[in-house]
């Protein structure tokens, strides 16, 4: 069997107070939306965030002081049935906890 490479969790209101939320630079909302993710569907996000960091392709790992940025692409299923690619990185700690979400990247 393979071994994960990190156990993945999304800090608290992450979804809604970040990818969510409309904002004026760095907006994910728009996009996000076009797969049918909402305010409703927050739960539905981070099954999929979550899905992807344990499942998608690691495409980049960069060392720093803290540990491991991680960068996993794959495609986030929407849901009203669209497919969204994207790019989501990841703060692997070097103290062995949990993985932490830190950004989504659309993938257009």
């Amino acid at each position: 069997m393979e071994e994960k490479l990190f156990e993945p969790y999304i800090p608290e209101g992450k979804i809604l107070k970040y990818l969510l939320k409309p904002l004026s630079r760095g907006d994910k909302s728009r996009f996000l939306a076009s797969g049918g993710f909402n305010k409703l569907a927050v739960n539905e996000l981070e099954a999929e965030i979550l899905r992807l960091g344990s499942e998608g392709s690691v495409t980049r790992v960069r060392e720093h002081r803290f540990g491991k940025n991680v960068e996993i692409q794959g495609t986030l299923k929407g849901p009203n049935g669209k497919e969204l690619t994207v790019k989501t990185v990841w703060l692997v700690p070097k103290l062995r906890s949990p993985a932490r979400f830190v950004t989504l990247i659309p993938d257009i």
